[in-house]
């Protein structure tokens, strides 16, 4: 799987659509996929961080499943 099929895939881009980057190389498309995937690792972290923030306006004894039903 090249760099650019990875990327496409880790995405879910058109493989037309990241080509319109232009006549990138296999590293430059290996470090798009890289940055891709630590700007979603990033933002997952966030999202529970505020998940987890919020929950403390919940009495502590329903926040388990208030929790259940956030992530479901």
């Amino acid at each position: 799987m090249t760099a650019l099929d990875r990327l496409c895939a880790d995405t879910g881009m058109n493989r037309d659509v990241v080509a319109a980057l232009g006549p990138l190389g296999d590293d430059r498309y290996a470090e798009l996929a890289a940055a891709f995937e630590r700007a979603r690792m990033q933002r997952k972290q966030e999202l529970r961080a505020a998940t987890e923030n919020g929950l403390n306006a919940v009495p502590r004894l329903l926040r388990p499943a208030v929790r259940a039903v956030l992530s479901a």
